[in-house]
């Protein structure tokens, strides 16, 4: 996944007229699997992958359930080969 982003002190804003999709590693920040998970859902076509998914337990359980709950979206655990 993709976005132009421009840093503006003290938040990085992003714009896009839609994110493209990817690979996400979130190096086991659940802040930066959730926020991944969010602009896949919302904005980007096609499916994303978001690596260090486990970090998410952490601070919101049931966070999976609630971004298909309100998006629609197709969450399911990767296959490893």
């Amino acid at each position: 996944m993709s976005f132009d982003a421009a840093e503006a002190v003290p938040v990085r804003t992003a714009w896009s007229s839609r994110a493209r999709t990817g690979t996400v590693d979130s190096h086991g920040e659940h802040r930066i699997a959730m926020t991944a998970a969010v602009l896949a859902a919302c904005a980007a076509e096609g499916e994303s992958l978001i690596t260090g998914w486990d970090a998410v337990a952490t601070s919101y359980p049931g966070f999976a359930a609630d971004l298909v709950r309100l998006t629609g979206a197709r969450v399911e655990p990767a296959v490893e080969e």
